[in-house]
């Protein structure tokens, strides 16, 4: 054999590690850098439904409902006209 066409390739312990960290951190790198979270801001939401709690029950149902409820109930408010509950 010729020692001028071959090549000593001494490679050690160390350098072995360093380059697996590098990879290690190149990786990792890529990983974070690339991922990223997006709130979507066109989203509409969904409708939501108020449910008023009725203390009494009436024995028969309003014609026109104001409000949901679990149970029908006439004439509970003092107010000719439906309001907002607070």
């Amino acid at each position: 054999m010729n020692t001028d066409t071959q090549q000593s390739t001494n490679v050690d312990s160390g350098d072995r590690l360093s380059f697996t960290v590098f990879i290690a951190i190149a990786i990792h790198a890529l990983l974070i850098l690339g991922v990223s979270f997006s709130s979507e801001l066109n989203q509409s939401s969904s409708p939501t439904l108020e449910i008023t709690l009725a203390s009494h029950k009436s024995a028969s149902a309003p014609k026109e409902a104001d409000y949901l409820a679990q149970h029908n109930q006439e004439a509970s408010g003092t107010l000719d006209e439906a309001k907002q509950i607070t």
